[in-house]
Formats: C-alpha cells, structure tokens, sequence
C-alpha cells in the first residue's frame, strides 16, 4: 500500500508551484471560475453558463488529475479511470441514446398513452438511426463527393445542435439547483392542463414548489411574497387554471397573506406578461423590472420559462417542481425544440454559414478533380 508522510506529501506537492503546465492551468482555472461566477450570479439563464459550465468541470478534472500525478501516480491512474470511461463513453452517445430514447418510450406510453409530444423520443430516435446507417452506407459504398459533403453538412448540424443542447441542459440544472437566499417580492406559478376542474399532479407540483418557496421566505427571512396564480382557460377546460389552482390552495388550507389571481393567459410569455401587468395595477408599481421574482413551475420548463421573463426585461429565478423520471426525456425535448424556436434567427444562420461552406468545398472538390484529369 502507498504510504506517505508530511515530509514526503510536502516534498511531491512543492514541484506544483514550479510546474508551468499546472500553473498555466491553474490561471486558466481561477480566470474561468471568475466568468462562471459572473455568469451563474448575473445571467442565469444564458447558455454561456452552461458553457463555462462545462469549461469549469473540464479543467477542474485536469487540474486533479495532474497534481495527484505529482503527490502519487497510482492516485492519479485511480482518478483517471472514471473520467476516461465518461470519455469513451461520449463516443457511444449516440448509439447509448438511441437505446435510452426507445426504452424511455416504451414506458411513456405505457404510463402517459399515445400522443404526438409523447412520440418525441421515439422520432428523435427513429432520426439519430437514419442517419447512422446513411453514413455508413455512404462511406462504405459510395466514393460520391456531392453525397459525402451532403453528409458532412448534416453531421456538422447535428453536431451544432447537440452542443447547444448540452449547454442548454447544464444551464438548466445549474438554473434550478441554485438556491433562491434574497427576498422575493412576486411569485409567479405557471398554470398546466387541468382534469375537469381540479389541477392535475404535474400542476400540483407547480403550486407546491410556489407555496414550499413561499414557506421558506416566510420561515427564514420574515418576509412574505406575493403569490400570482396565472394561467388562462383552454378549450377544453371547463375552468380557467388560475380558480383551479386557488380552489387547490384552499382545500389544502395554505394561507397566503397576498395572493392575485391572473386568469387570462394561455402562454408562458402572455403569463408573465399579464402577471406583471396585474402587479403593476394592484401595487402602483412603476418599474416591475425592479422586483425581485421567481417563476414556480415545473422543472423541466424553468429554463425557457427564465429565458422568457429575461427576454421581457424581467430577471427572475425559479422554484422547480419535481417531475416523473419517465417524462423528463420528452418534456425537455419540448422545451429544448421551444428555445431553438424562440432563437431560431442564429440557428439559421449556422445553418446558412455551414451550407454556404459545404457548397464551397464541393465547388473546390470539382475544380482540383477536373485540373486533375485534364493534366
């Protein structure tokens, strides 16, 4: 067994100081906890907080590893075995997904039943698989140029999307585990589809996570939010969601000391809206955008639903009520295909840049092949 004293730990630790790669990493390392900082206190709905999020880790990970190398190499292979496994693994994301997706919704349908957004997992799926087998039978069979740059377009895509989807997936988790420490003047829970005239579990949870915040501002810095119930009537709902969220409230004998009640809605963005709309009457407030506010709803959706209140000028955190493991899966690829939507102007830029630069290589490709034949 390796052993070691204070003397022997001193005289391995002391070459760190002196090593320029760990000290290079170890700037790098305090230059991207600074701008991680900045970002996940300042803008914590950004995808760049996932981003250096992710830089963090990284280089956190290398930081480890080489100075357990310089205290004890066997400590450093031992470390090195987990993150070299994730590593390998990343190679087989897409194979491991396609796995996950079908699994995850054999048992969606299962416990939730058939329905488009349901079908999200098995399209995504059903997608990855094409193209795949396309690839490879491209690669393997085809020496067409014009077929294999359609292909490198597509990957490059593809590849786009999915580091835009692991920033925004890190962002998202970072958004919902920081915790909410300051005085929260407005809480806003976001309505759901109701059953009949009562709220469904998934709409119950949003309240919970509202009234739990609301607990604990009262609990812990004597304060007292005020709660906005927003949300509108569907078609196919015989109440607006806001009374059925109320009545809720009240059959649970909750007391809040301030609640309104906005019952118009009939989107995130018009749920926002109208609820700052209604403080501003009720309150006489001048500048909304100066309140501090947090969004309760579902946690899955907390992203976008931040993303959307930054948009309007409003910079809110958010209580997230659990979800069920199972739904998880396609209720974020929902909101993920909901950000791209409401950002979709760059995204079509990428996608006009990467075509503009596949065409070009084609065009090059041709020319060297003809100057190619005719000498």
């Amino acid at each position: 067994m390796y052993s070691f004293t204070s003397t022997s730990l001193e005289e391995s630790v002391m070459p760190f100081f002196d090593d320029p790669i760990i000290t290079l990493f170890g700037l790098f390392f305090l230059l991207c906890t600074i701008i991680f900082g900045f970002y996940l206190a300042c803008r914590p709905t950004s995808l760049w907080t996932g981003f250096w999020g992710i830089v963090f880790i990284a280089d956190c990970s290398f930081i480890i590893i080489l100075t357990l190398y310089k205290i004890s190499s066997t400590l450093m292979y031992v470390v090195s075995i987990p993150i070299l496994a994730a590593l390998a693994l990343l190679t087989l994301s897409s194979q491991i997904s396609i796995i996950f997706l079908l699994l995850n919704e054999r048992i969606l349908i299962k416990k939730e039943g058939k329905s488009l957004g349901n079908f999200l997992p098995a399209i995504i799926a059903v997608l990855l698989i094409l193209f795949e087998v396309g690839f490879f039978i491209v690669n393997r069979f085809f020496s067409n140029s014009l077929l294999f740059n359609f292909f490198t377009f597509f990957n490059s895509c593809l590849t786009y999307f999915v580091v835009i989807f692991f920033m925004y997936s890190l962002t998202a988790l970072l958004y919902k585990l920081v915790p909410i420490r300051s005085k929260v003047d407005y809480i806003i829970v976001l309505g759901s589809g109701l059953s009949g005239d009562k709220v469904t579990p998934l709409l119950a949870g949003r309240i919970e996570a509202g009234i739990a915040l609301y607990n604990k501002q009262a609990e812990k810095l004597n304060h007292h939010p005020t709660i906005i119930l927003s949300g509108g009537q569907g078609a196919d709902e015989k109440i607006p969601e806001a009374h059925a969220m109320y009545n809720y409230i009240k059959e649970k004998g909750y007391h809040i000391d301030t609640l309104y009640i906005e019952d118009k809605s009939t989107s995130t963005y018009e749920n926002i809206t109208f609820s700052e709309q209604l403080a501003v009457a009720n309150d006489g407030i001048e500048n909304f955008q100066h309140q501090t506010i947090a969004i309760a709803t579902s946690s899955y959706h907390l992203l976008r639903a931040g993303k959307i209140a930054k948009k309007l000028g409003i910079r809110a955190r958010g209580a997230g009520a659990k979800t069920k493991g199972y739904y998880i899966p396609a209720a974020f690829i929902r909101e993920y295909i909901g950000y791209l939507e409401m950002t979709k102007t760059r995204h079509l830029v990428f996608i006009a840049l990467s075509f503009t630069f596949t065409v070009l290589l084609e065009i090059v490709a041709r020319i060297i092949s003809q100057m190619m034949g005719a000498s």
